[in-house]
């Protein structure tokens, strides 16, 4: 693990999601993202089914605090992080690409670039690959 794999958290807001939180909390391991919060932004007790025994923070605030609240609440949970990475329950981050995105921007003059390279499932299936966005946040 370097460096920056462990100076990245991760805020996913969860509304019955399902089997993609599942995918893009297993991708975030995958990657070396230890630092992962969850916040339960539907019925409560939906969210534990789908994670199952998957290390992660769960944040349980008992109702939809909508999307914005969700984030903010979350990253209030990851404790002290360099670097915060909010996602989507149906992003499936693949290979180096957190690392080497947060190392790009490290070196870059732009480091509020996005971390891109990352996968949306659709509910019909895999979707492809995002464009790059960049000065976009």
């Amino acid at each position: 693990m370097s460096d920056v794999t462990s100076s990245v958290a991760c805020v996913v807001v969860d509304y019955h999601a399902g089997a993609a939180l599942t995918g893009c909390i297993d991708s975030l391991h995958a990657n070396h993202v230890t630092n992962i919060v969850v916040v339960e932004n539907g019925l409560a007790g939906s969210t534990p089914p789908a994670l199952g025994k998957r290390d992660v923070v769960l944040v349980e605030p008992g109702q939809n605090l909508g999307y914005g609240r969700g984030v903010n609440r979350g990253a209030a949970a990851t404790g002290a992080a360099k670097y915060l990475l909010v996602a989507n329950p149906d992003l499936v981050v693949s290979g180096r690409a957190r690392a080497a995105r947060v190392t790009l921007a490290t070196k870059s003059r732009h480091p509020h670039l996005p971390f891109t390279p990352v996968r949306r499932q659709r509910r019909l299936g895999v979707g492809s690959l995002l464009p790059h966005s960049p000065g976009r946040v």
